[in-house]
């Protein structure tokens, strides 16, 4: 006599699939592996039936996962603590690369913007960022940008 009913759940994998005691009258195998699609195979032995269960994706297409070489397959490789294969990080800096242009990037283009050049606002907060003394063109630049900025609220009164 058996220990299981017919239709317990004996084993349930990882990968979400389900192996179910399953006799029938006159047929060789025992158990039924079902993948989380519903789709199933027969095994005779228990062993043989977590087997199945342990790689869904040998017998049921729709559980195979993606191939390498894509952006979902690099975030498959992110989620479960892997370092991406070359693959999978071709196709993000593909990805990168795309968005980048998308947002106006230029071809080439890497990081940040150039500097500004020295007679600019820009400049002359950049050489103080530095604790550099500014020149001459940057503190030219500096005054004449307060001299607009007071003007302005002076007509704004």
């Amino acid at each position: 006599m058996s220990r299981h009913q017919p239709g317990d759940v004996v084993h349930t994998s990882a990968r979400g699939a389900v192996v179910r005691y399953s006799p029938t009258q006159g047929a060789s195998w025992r158990y039924v592996t079902a993948c989380p699609h519903g789709k199933s195979v027969r095994a005779r032995t228990l062993a043989d039936a977590r087997e199945d269960a342990r790689d869904p994706g040998e017998w049921c297409t729709e559980c195979k996962p993606r191939p390498h070489g894509t952006l979902a397959a690099y975030r498959r490789h992110l989620r479960a603590g892997e370092t991406p294969c070359v693959e999978c990080k071709a196709a993000k800096a593909a990805e990168s690369r795309a968005e980048r242009s998308a947002r106006g990037a230029k071809v080439g283009q890497v990081g940040r913007p150039a500097t500004a050049p020295c007679g600019t606002p820009a400049a002359y907060k950049r050489h103080l960022r530095h604790g550099e003394t500014p020149c001459a063109a940057c503190k030219a630049a500096n005054a004449a940008r307060w001299q607009r900025r007071r003007a302005a609220k002076a007509a704004a009164r």
